[in-house]
């Protein structure tokens, strides 16, 4: 385990060091939350940029420097949202009035699938889905949360997540993997 406190004074006193060794420690992880909420390599790298600005302005709000990974991923997430909902007018999701939830097929994919591979096939995920399922899935929002986060009933949380996994799983069959076990 990392002792962060050493590491957020050097940053709060604007230590170059001290903020390069932050950057180096969690730019995997930010970069990460970024190509998951961004449609392209350039946007993830703008949301990555101001990702860093926001963390290195508001360090000094960490009350409990221990907590600094998680602080850093959901500044990152925050950040990736409030940039879905900048370009908002570009994108299209379909308001549903009911979705029935239903489990999901689940095979072991990460078996047959390279890292890489799935990433793509999340990424392949139309706008709308792809948000959502991250949310979902990869950062264990609720569907009231992600609701609230994207401003979008629950319902369609839900529809879209529902859909999402649907769409991976006919990507997932055009690769030859059709036997699925369900999720837990």
């Amino acid at each position: 385990m990392h002792d962060y406190g050493k590491l957020v004074k050097g940053c709060i006193k604007q230590r170059p060091k001290a903020q390069r060794r932050l950057f180096e420690m969690f730019e995997g992880l930010v970069m990460g939350v970024c190509l998951r909420y961004s449609g392209t390599r350039t946007e993830a790298e703008d949301i990555l940029q101001e990702v860093f600005i926001k963390v290195f302005k508001n360090l000094d709000t960490v009350s409990d420097p221990q907590a600094l990974p998680r602080w850093v991923h959901q500044t990152a997430v925050r950040t990736a949202i409030n940039g879905h909902h900048r370009d908002k007018k570009h994108r299209y999701h379909l308001e549903v009035s009911y979705a029935e939830e239903e489990p999901a097929p689940y095979e072991d994919a990460l078996d047959r699938l390279s890292n890489a591979q799935l990433i793509e096939l999340i990424d392949q995920l139309p706008d709308g889905y792809r948000v959502v399922f991250n949310l979902a899935v990869v950062d264990g929002f609720s569907h009231r949360d992600i609701a609230e986060t994207l401003g979008i009933s629950e319902a369609t949380s839900r529809s879209q997540l529902v859909r999402a996994k649907q769409h991976l799983q006919r990507s997932l069959r055009q690769l030859g993997i059709t036997r699925y076990e369900k999720s837990i």
